[in-house]
C-alpha cells in the first residue's frame, strides 16, 4: 500500500512538473518550441551591474559587398549591443569566436555560425529559412540561425532588398525580448528596456521559425521621420527588423505590375496593343494617374508582348528593364523566379465580344467580385502557356482582385506555372459569419480550381475610422485561421498604410500574427499597457481599449450577424 501511495505521489509530482510552464515561456511573446535544456549550472551573465560575458562571432564573414540588411550576424551584434546599452548602460565587447579573448572570457553570447557552434555540434545553416535556435551551454549561450549571408548563392542580383534570410537576427530579437525583457512597440519612447543589474540565465534550449515567408509592409521599411518625435528621442531603430518584417520567398506581392505608363514608354509603337479600346473608340489610357488605364486583357498579343519583355529581362540578367523602370523609378520588376502581372481597378465597358462571350457566364453577370474572373484567368492562361514555351522554369504571379476576385467558372484548366494572390477581406470583419463564409468559399474555390494548390492573400485594413484602425490588428489571427486550409505559407500582405505609429497597438499584434497565427494577442497587449504607461495609466488605457473591443464585438459584430 505504501509503495502504491509513493508511486502515485511521484507520478503526480512528475505530471505537475511536466505541466509547469517553462521558465522562459511568455504568453506575451511568440510561442517557441522548447526542447530539453542542457545540463549545466546557471549562467551569471550580468552581476552587480557589470557584464560578465563577451559577444563572440565569426569576424571573417559578412565582410564583402552585401546589402547591409542581409548581414544577419552584424545586425544581431548591433541589436544586442543596443539592448544591453539600454538595459545596463554598458557596451559589450565583441571578439572573434576563435580568439584568445573568447577562450579566456568567463562567459560568451555567441551570434551566428562559428567555430563555437561547430564544436558544439550545432548546424544552424541546415535549419529552415529564417529559423533559429537559442541554446545554452556551460560557458554561455548560442543564438544562431539560417543566414543567407553565410550560404553561397542564397541571393540573386534580381532579388529585392526585402528578400532576407536573417535567422540569427530573428533569434537575437527573440532573446532580447524573452531574456532581457526589452519590448519594441514604436520608435523612441515606445521601446521599453528594464534596467538590469543582475541576470542569471537558467539552462535553456528552443527553436522557432516564421509561419509566413512574406511578412512585409512597404511603409514600415522606412525609419520614422524626425519631425514625428522630439529632438531628444532616439529614433534610429529599424523597426522592420525588430518586428521581423522580411521575405524569404520570391513569390512576392503582385502589386499592379507593370505600370502601364512604363510599359508604353518601353514600347511607344504598341499603344493599341497595350490599352483596351471600347466600341465607341475610347481608349482606356490615362497618362496622369494609375487608375483609369486598362491593359487589354482581351488581346493575346499583349500576353505575348509581356512574355517577350520578361524574356528580354532574363536574357540580359535584369539589365534591360524599361517596362519596370522609368525616370529613375523602378516598380516591381521580375525576380529570378517570378514575373508579375496585375493591374489597377478600373471599370470598363464593352469587354464582352462575340469571340469571348463564353467567358461571361450568366450567373456572374451581376457579380461585383466575379464578373470578369474568367476573362482575366483566360488572359493569365495565355501568359502562362506562352511562358512555358519561352521561359520554362519561370513562374507567373497574378492577382485575383476587384471584379475578378472569385474563382473562374469556365477557365478551370490553369497552367501549373501560375500562382495566385487573392485580394479579399477586411480583417476587422473577421468575426462576422457572412465574411467568414465568403472568405472560406472564395479561398477554397481557388484552391480547388488550381488543383489543390494554396494561394497567398492580400487583406485590407479599415482605414476610414480611427475606431476600426485602433482595434483591427487583433483580428489578423482570426482572418488567417479562417482561411488557413487554403492559404500558402508563402505570404500575406496587409494593405493598411504604413508608419501609422499612433495605432502601434493595432499593427503590433497583426504582424506578430504573421510570424505565428497562434500569437496570444490579449496577453501581449495586456502586458504592454503597464510596461509602457505604468500601472495607473496602463489600467485606464487597458479598460478603454477593452471597451472598444467589447462595443465592436457585442454591438457591431452582433448586429452584422443578426442579419445573416
Amino acid at each position: 500500500m505504501l509503495k502504491k501511495a509513493t508511486f502515485a505521489l511521484l507520478t503526480a509530482a512528475g505530471l505537475a512538473l511536466a505541466a509547469a510552464p517553462h521558465p522562459y515561456a511568455n504568453l506575451a511573446l511568440n510561442p517557441v518550441k522548447f526542447t530539453e535544456p542542457p545540463n549545466h549550472p546557471a549562467l551569471p551573465l550580468i552581476k552587480d551591474g557589470k557584464l560578465n560575458f563577451v559577444i563572440v562571432r565569426d569576424m571573417q564573414v559578412e565582410t564583402g559587398k552585401m546589402d547591409s540588411r542581409r548581414k544577419s550576424i552584424s545586425l544581431s551584434v548591433d541589436a544586442l549591443q543596443d539592448a544591453l546599452q539600454r538595459t545596463t548602460g554598458q557596451q559589450a565587447q565583441v571578439v572573434d569566436a576563435a580568439s584568445a579573448e573568447a577562450a579566456s572570457a568567463a562567459y560568451v553570447i555567441a551570434l551566428g555560425k562559428s567555430t563555437l557552434t561547430d564544436k558544439l555540434g550545432l548546424k544552424p545553416l541546415d535549419m529552415p529559412k529564417e529559423a533559429f535556435l537559442v541554446k545554452s551551454f556551460g560557458k554561455g549561450i548560442v543564438i544562431a540561425g539560417h543566414d543567407g549571408s553565410l550560404i553561397p548563392d542564397s541571393y540573386h542580383k534580381m532579388d529585392w532588398t526585402r528578400y532576407r534570410l536573417n535567422g540569427t537576427l530573428n533569434g537575437t530579437y527573440d532573446f532580447i525580448e524573452r531574456v532581457l525583457g526589452v519590448r519594441y512597440y514604436y520608435p523612441g519612447m515606445g521601446i521599453v528596456a528594464p534596467k538590469i543589474t543582475d541576470l542569471t540565465v537558467m539552462p535553456l534550449s528552443y527553436t522557432d521559425e516564421p509561419y509566413f515567408r512574406n511578412r512585409y509592409n512597404w511603409g514600415y521599411a522606412y525609419k520614422p521621420p524626425k519631425e514625428m518625435f522630439p529632438d531628444d528621442m532616439k529614433v534610429e531603430n529599424d523597426f522592420d527588423l525588430a518586428w521581423r518584417m522580411a521575405m524569404s520567398t520570391r513569390r512576392t506581392d503582385a502589386c499592379h505590375s507593370p505600370d502601364p505608363h512604363y510599359l508604353l514608354a518601353a514600347f511607344p509603337d504598341k499603344k493599341d496593343v497595350i490599352f483596351f479600346t471600347d466600341r465607341t473608340g475610347y481608349q482606356y489610357y490615362n497618362p496622369s494617374t494609375h487608375i483609369g488605364n486598362l491593359m487589354d486583357i482581351t488581346n493575346p498579343e499583349l500576353a505575348k508582348l509581356l512574355v517577350a519583355s520578361f524574356k528580354k529581362y532574363y536574357e540580359t540578367d535584369g539589365e534591360w528593364r524599361l517596362p519596370w523602370s522609368h525616370k529613375g523609378r523602378t516598380w516591381y520588376p521580375p525576380n529570378s523566379e517570378y514575373a508579375l502581372f496585375s493591374q489597377a481597378d478600373t471599370f470598363v465597358r464593352d469587354l464582352q465580344k462575340p469571340e469571348n462571350a463564353h467567358l461571361f457566364p450568366e450567373e456572374r453577370k451581376n457579380s461585383g467580385s466575379g464578373k470578369l474572373s474568367d476573362l482575366y484567368v483566360n488572359f493569365y492562361c495565355w501568359m502562362g502557356n506562352e511562358m512555358k514555351k519561352e521561359l520554362p522554369g519561370k513562374r507567373l504571379h497574378v492577382l485575383a482582385y476587384h471584379n475578378y476576385t472569385l474563382p473562374p467558372l469556365v477557365c478551370t484548366d490553369i497552367p501549373d506555372n501560375i500562382d495566385f494572390q487573392v485580394c479579399m477581406g477586411r480583417i476587422i470583419m473577421a468575426k462576422t459569419t457572412a465574411s467568414q463564409k465568403n472568405w472560406r468559399n472564395t479561398f477554397e474555390g481557388w484552391y480547388k480550381v488550381l488543383g489543390n494548390r494554396p494561394v497567398t492573400a492580400w487583406t485590407y485594413g479599415a482605414q476610414g475610422s480611427a475606431y476600426t484602425q485602433a482595434i483591427q490588428g487583433r483580428y489578423m489571427k482570426d482572418y488567417i485561421n479562417c482561411i488557413k486550409p487554403w492559404l500558402s505559407r508563402e505570404g500575406l500582405f496587409y494593405d493598411a498604410s504604413g508608419l501609422q505609429w499612433k495605432f502601434y497597438y493595432s499593427y503590433y499584434p497583426a504582424y506578430r500574427s504573421f510570424w505565428n497565427p497562434n500569437f496570444n494577442v490579449d496577453a501581449a497587449l495586456d502586458e504592454h499597457w503597464e510596461k509602457l504607461y505604468g500601472s495607473k495609466a496602463g489600467a485606464a488605457l487597458k479598460a478603454f481599449y477593452g471597451l472598444l473591443v467589447e462595443r465592436w464585438e457585442d454591438v457591431a459584430v452582433a448586429s452584422f450577424n443578426s442579419t445573416d
